[in-house]
C-alpha cells in the first residue's frame, strides 16, 4: 500500500478521512499444510494478545495498570472495528495517525460508512470517555487520547 500519508502536511480531517477511503484494506488469504484458512491480512487489526505483547513488563508491579491497558484494548477494537466497518484501513501507520489527532478521532463515528452503524455507535460511547470540555466544546480532547492511547500510538508508528 506504501506510505499514503506522504505529502499531507497540514491536511485537516477531510483530507485524511479521503486518504483512508481509498487506501481499503486488501486481505489475503493463505492455506496451511492441512487446507485451513489463515488470515494474513495486510493492515489487519492486532489481537489482544499482540497488543499486550507490546506492553510487556506494563503489568509488573503495577496493578492498576491493567485499567488502563484494558482500557487502550477497548478503545483500539472499537477503533479498529469502525474503520474495517467503513472499509477503511487498519494499518499500523494510519491507526497511530487517527490516535494522536483529536479533530480526526472525534469524526470517526460520523464518517461515511461508519456512522449509523453498530460499529460506528460503540465507538462514539468509548468516545464519550475521553471527551472534555475543549474551546471546540465536549470533544474528545488531546489529552484524553494521550492518557488513554499515547504508548499504542508509539509502538504501532515503531513496527513500520
Amino acid at each position: 500500500m506504501g506510505d499514503i500519508l506522504n505529502g499531507l502536511g497540514n491536511a485537516g480531517p477531510e483530507d485524511l478521512e479521503k486518504v483512508l477511503q481509498n487506501a481499503k484494506v486488501k486481505i489475503v488469504f493463505e492455506f496451511n499444510a492441512d487446507g485451513a484458512n489463515t488470515n494474513t491480512g495486510a493492515g489487519a487489526a492486532h489481537t489482544d494478545g499482540e497488543i499486550m505483547a507490546m506492553f510487556p513488563d506494563a503489568l509488573d508491579n503495577n496493578p492498576s495498570a491493567q485499567y488502563f491497558l484494558d482500557r487502550m484494548l477497548r478503545g483500539y477494537k472499537a477503533l479498529c472495528f469502525a474503520l474495517q466497518k467503513g472499509g477503511y484501513s487498519v494499518s499500523d501507520k494510519n491507526v497511530a495517525m487517527i490516535l494522536t489527532q483529536a479533530d480526526v478521532m472525534e469524526n470517526v463515528p460520523r464518517w461515511a460508512g461508519i456512522s449509523d452503524t453498530q460499529e460506528g455507535g460503540a465507538l462514539d460511547v468509548f468516545l464519550s470517555e475521553i471527551r472534555a470540555t475543549t474551546d471546540a466544546g465536549f470533544r474528545v480532547s488531546e489529552d484524553g487520547l494521550k492518557s488513554c492511547f499515547g504508548p499504542l500510538s508509539v509502538r504501532l508508528m515503531q513496527r513500520q
